[in-house]
């Protein structure tokens, strides 16, 4: 009888320590999976702060391609076209942010030499940044639906 308590306090305490250990794997792969998001956020906040110290860690600056044709490639590049930004006007606030595998996409209302909406593609590769693409737009009327730009929902749903 005590040989069986033993074993199930033991069996218990292996499930309570794999379980806490898969909830660790979980947060630990969440967070794996949120960081290239986080890594376009910290990169697009640096248009407004103008402090480009952090893209030194997100940013491949020997791969960076920038498609922009007002910024060069290369990291030095990128902060070359960040300082030419005004700071009392230049702003970002992004409306969406999407990610599939290496690839992040945003949804932005800017504010850079006037209000803009754009759209921004992000390619990573080892959880840095290797490739930019965007398009941005001067913000429109209200479609004849009453719609702007960049209404609607933001969050991802998933359907069955």
């Amino acid at each position: 009888m005590k040989n069986k308590l033993l074993i199930f306090i033991v069996s218990i305490g292996v499930s309570l320590c794999s379980c806490d250990n898969q909830n660790r794997y979980i947060k630990q792969s969440k967070r794996k999976e949120n960081i290239k998001k986080e890594h376009v956020t910290t990169l697009l906040n640096t248009l407004q702060t103008g402090k480009t110290e952090s893209l030194n860690t997100i940013v491949n600056s020997d791969k960076y391609i920038q498609h922009n044709l007002m910024a060069a490639d290369g990291l030095e590049g990128l902060k070359s076209f960040i300082s030419i930004l005004p700071r009392e006007s230049t702003k970002v606030e992004i409306k969406r942010i999407f990610q599939d595998k290496d690839y992040v996409f945003t949804h932005v209302q800017y504010d850079i030499f006037g209000p803009k909406i754009g759209f921004d593609v992000f390619r990573f590769e080892n959880y840095k940044i290797v490739e930019h693409w965007d398009n941005l737009q001067n913000i429109a009327p209200l479609n004849p639906s009453g719609h702007s730009m960049i209404d609607g929902t933001t969050k991802l749903k998933r359907f069955r």
